[in-house]
């Protein structure tokens, strides 16, 4: 193949990388400037899905620190979020919630910003094991949760 059609085409190709945190990555373009990955989320020991803000040769030294940080405090942070999935589960099922809220959650993706954690806008997704009809967000401020929300 010439090579200005192999230029071509290579422009067209998904970007690509693997990250030590963040393992295989893809670039979601230059217009939206972020990747999607999955990491180990260390709190429940689980794989999660990560949305990493960041340019195409962006390095990730602050979002290591975040997620470093949001890991280190889920404790504290699972603190505040519950109350917030207790009235957001009553809301979507008219029910209130049966099991505890960290019996009944299980975090699904974070999205990880190019900040600290005390001054950033992040979201959890979460799933609820007796309600596969809805998943459920929490917009997060820093360390307080602004908004919980559902879909179905």
């Amino acid at each position: 193949m010439p090579k200005f059609l192999d230029r071509l085409f290579q422009r067209f190709r998904p970007v690509r990388r693997n990250d030590p945190i963040f393992g295989s990555m893809l670039y979601m373009g230059n217009k939206l400037k972020y990747w999607e990955g999955k990491a180990r989320f260390l709190p429940s020991s689980s794989e999660i899905e990560v949305f990493v803000d960041g340019d195409m040769e962006f390095p990730f030294k602050r979002q290591y620190e975040f997620f470093e940080r949001v890991c280190g405090e889920w404790q504290e942070l699972c603190q505040v979020i519950a109350p917030a999935l207790q009235e957001v589960f009553s809301r979507a099922n008219s029910r209130p919630l049966a099991a505890a809220v960290w019996e009944e959650f299980n975090v699904r993706s974070i999205s990880i910003p190019d900040s600290t954690l005390d001054a950033a806008k992040w979201t959890i997704s979460l799933d609820a094991k007796s309600d596969a009809a809805h998943s459920y967000f929490v917009e997060m401020k820093g360390r307080v949760p602004e908004v919980a929300s559902w879909d179905s």
